[in-house]
């Protein structure tokens, strides 16, 4: 036997089956809310000793491409701290540039920024800029 519903019939069924869902999700939210909170009263950030850098360094490479002197990459730590969220940091920026005499067969204009946790030495916060344009074939 067959049952044909109704459109209000349907209407409600429709209805019930969308706010079980809402509340499934709720549930889910509440859930994991109350869960998070647990773990985060026991979270330690990492502890890492750093001897790779400090405030303040600075490394420039001159790149070649083949005989011609292609661009300049420059790494540098900022000198002071900055705070992220709270956390100590080191910025870092790195960028690179091709010279004049190489933009006519591709030109390079990037930036990155990188804030990474004084302690751990991991990184908080990233943030880059690439500018590329090489010459068009034909």
């Amino acid at each position: 036997m067959v049952h044909h519903l109704t459109m209000v019939e349907w209407i409600n069924l429709t209805l019930m089956k969308t706010n079980i869902k809402y509340i499934a999700m709720t549930l889910l939210v509440v859930f994991n809310f109350s869960f998070t909170e647990k773990e985060n009263a026991a979270f330690k950030f990492r502890q890492q000793n750093n001897k790779a850098f400090g405030f303040g360094e600075q490394l420039t490479y001159r790149v070649h491409y083949g005989w011609l002197n292609a661009a300049r990459i420059t790494m540098r730590v900022d000198d002071t701290v900055v705070s992220v969220g709270e956390r100590p940091t080191y910025h870092i920026v790195a960028s690179g540039k091709t010279n004049k005499s190489f933009d006519w067969m591709y030109t390079v204009r990037d930036r990155f920024e990188s804030y990474v946790d004084t302690s751990g030495i991991a990184p908080l916060k990233y943030f880059k800029n690439r500018t590329r344009r090489q010459i068009q074939r034909h």
